[in-house]
């Protein structure tokens, strides 16, 4: 017997003077999202709402990411599903992803993890890190899925991926 069939998603580089590629991301997110899972916190009173200035801060947020850093749309056929992003640093490849409600629960998460972790590895990075909090099941299953080490404290969690079987081996991407 089979399992439910993989979710086909690829990672796409983000272009952030790409005017279309700013506004797909930030429709997914304002559809699929809450601005606290997309971007730092503001003042705003309402910090669970879209307003259009959220959304004018978000699309600057996008354009404003620094040069070390690499994002990536994350699509399935023609559907923008969310963001992932690499940056290289001594340490390893810190990532973070974020997916639209109606990626979650299907795999994708696990999928795009996948893909960060090749390319980090094709990149020559050692580890790929991330950091999430205790109670994001979906992350932390994500996670032990592709074998990272776990360190929680005060309700984090930092999150080790080894490499090494991945390096030198090329993508499937």
């Amino acid at each position: 017997m089979t399992g439910p069939p993989r979710p086909r998603v690829t990672l796409r580089v983000l272009d952030p003077a790409d005017a279309a590629d700013v506004a797909a991301l930030v429709a997914a997110a304002v559809h699929g999202a809450l601005p606290r899972d997309v971007m730092p916190p503001d003042d705003a009173p309402e910090p669970d709402e879209w307003t259009v200035a959220r959304e004018r801060a978000y699309a600057r947020f996008l354009r404003s990411r620094p040069p070390e850093e690499t994002s990536y749309l994350v699509v399935e056929g023609v559907s923008v599903l969310g963001v992932a992003r690499l940056r290289h640093e001594a340490a390893g490849a810190e990532t973070g992803v974020w997916l639209a409600r109606s990626a979650r629960g299907r795999g994708i998460g696990t999928a795009v993890l996948g893909l960060l972790a090749e390319r980090a590895a094709d990149a020559g990075a050692e580890r790929l890190l991330a950091d999430t909090t205790a109670d994001n099941a979906a992350a932390l299953a994500s996670l032990r899925r592709h074998r990272a080490a776990l360190h929680e404290q005060g309700g984090e969690v930092a999150a080790v991926v080894e490499l090494g079987a991945l390096r030198g081996r090329g993508s499937s991407r």
